[in-house]
C-alpha cells in the first residue's frame, strides 16, 4: 500500500472507520458490550444511515481462551445505539491474533457462540465453590448468555436474591454455567444452594446440590 493509501486508511480510522483488513481476516469472537460512550461527531455516507463515533468497552470471548476486556473507537449506525449496543448486548468482534487488544465490531455478522477455556484461579467459579461461604439464593430471572464453559455447559445470566449466608438479603446479578440435568431448576422462585466469594457480588450457584429441600 502506497503513501496515499496508508494516509487514507489512517484518516478513516481516526474518524472511527473500521479497518477492512481486520474485518476480513480477524478471528471471529463474541463481544459483550460494557459501555458505549459517544466520542465524536456523526457521518452520513451516500444517503446511508447516520453513523456516530463511539468508544466501546467490550468483554471479548474467544474459543478456548479466557475472557478479557478491550476498547475500540468505531462508527456505528446511530439508530442502533439504544438497542444493539446497550450494556450487556452481544456483538460479533474481530480480533487481531497478534494483538488481542486490537478489535473491531462486526455489525454485519451475528455474535457467535464460543466455548471458553477453564478458569480455576482465585475468584473463579471453581475457587468460590470450593472456598466460598455457604448460602441459599432464590432465582428471580435467568437468560441464556449464548456461550459455553470449558465443559460445554451453557452459561446463563441470573438475577438472584441471596436469602441466607449474608447479614441481610440482597439482590445480585451473576453468570453461571448450568449442567444440562439442572436446566429444569431454572424457573422464577427456584431456591438453590450457592456459595459467596470474598466480594458479596461473587455468587455461584452450586447445582451439584440440587434444589433446597422443602422450598
Amino acid at each position: 500500500m502506497g503513501f496515499f493509501g496508508n494516509l487514507g486508511k489512517s484518516i478513516n480510522q481516526a474518524f472511527g472507520g473500521v479497518d477492512s483488513e481486520l474485518l476480513a481476516n480477524g478471528t471471529l469472537g463474541r463481544g459483550l458490550v460494557i459501555s458505549a460512550t459517544p466520542s465524536g461527531g456523526t457521518v452520513q455516507v451516500m444517503g446511508g444511515l447516520v453513523e456516530r463515533t463511539c468508544t466501546f468497552q467490550v468483554r471479548v470471548l474467544l474459543d478456548g481462551q479466557l475472557p478479557y476486556q478491550a476498547a475500540v473507537q468505531q462508527r456505528v449506525p446511530e439508530v442502533y445505539l439504544s438497542t444493539q449496543f446497550q450494556p450487556g448486548a452481544a456483538v460479533a468482534v474481530r480480533v487481531d491474533p497478534a494483538q488481542p487488544q486490537r478489535i473491531a465490531l462486526d455489525v454485519n455478522t451475528p455474535a457467535p457462540s464460543v466455548r471458553l477455556a477453564r478458569n480455576s484461579g482465585p475468584g473463579s467459579a471453581e475457587d468460590i465453590l470450593e472456598h466460598g461461604t455457604d448460602a441459599t439464593v432464590v432465582l428471580v430471572e435467568s437468560t441464556d448468555a449464548g456461550y459455553q464453559d470449558y465443559r460445554g455447559y451453557e452459561m446463563y445470566g441470573f438475577q438472584l436474591t441471596v436469602a441466607t449466608g449474608a447479614p441481610q438479603p440482597y439482590q445480585v446479578q451473576a453468570g453461571n454455567a448450568v449442567p444440562p440435568e439442572s436446566l429444569p431448576l431454572l424457573y422464577p422462585g427456584s431456591k438453590l444452594y450457592a456459595k459467596i466469594g470474598s466480594d458479596p457480588s461473587q455468587v455461584v450457584v452450586d447445582f451439584s446440590k440440587g434444589a433446597v429441600a422443602g422450598a
